[in-house]
C-alpha cells in the first residue's frame, strides 16, 4: 500500500513540474479545454431553446385546423423529383375537403 502511495505522490510531482515547466502548451491546452466545454453547452441549450419553441407553435395548433400545403413537412418515401411535380392545392379541392369535413376550419 505504501508503494503505491509513494508512486501516485511521484507521478502528481512528476505532473506538476512538468506543468510549471511548460506554461504555454498548459495555458493553451486549458484554453482549448475552456472553449470546447463552452461550445458544448452553446450548442445544448440552443437545442433545448428551438425545441421549446417547436413545442409551444406545435401545441398552439387548433386540433380542428387541417393545413393544406403542396409539399410535406416531414420526411418522405416519395422522392424530392417526383414530390417538386406535385400540383398546388386549388379553391376547388379546399371547398370539397370544407363541405365533407365540416368540423375541420
Amino acid at each position: 500500500m505504501l508503494v503505491y502511495l509513494r508512486l501516485v505522490k511521484e507521478s502528481f510531482s512528476f505532473a506538476m513540474n512538468a506543468l510549471r515547466t511548460n506554461k504555454l502548451r498548459t495555458l493553451l491546452s486549458l484554453l482549448g479545454v475552456t472553449i470546447g466545454i463552452f461550445s458544448i453547452i452553446a450548442v445544448l441549450a440552443a437545442v433545448d431553446s428551438l425545441d421549446q419553441k417547436i413545442k409551444k407553435d406545435l401545441s398552439s395548433l387548433d386540433k380542428n385546423t387541417i393545413y393544406l400545403a403542396r409539399f410535406c413537412f416531414g420526411p418522405s418515401e416519395i422522392p424530392r423529383w417526383k414530390r417538386d411535380q406535385f400540383p398546388d392545392v386549388n379553391y376547388e379541392e379546399y371547398q370539397t375537403l370544407k363541405d365533407n369535413l365540416p368540423d375541420a376550419q
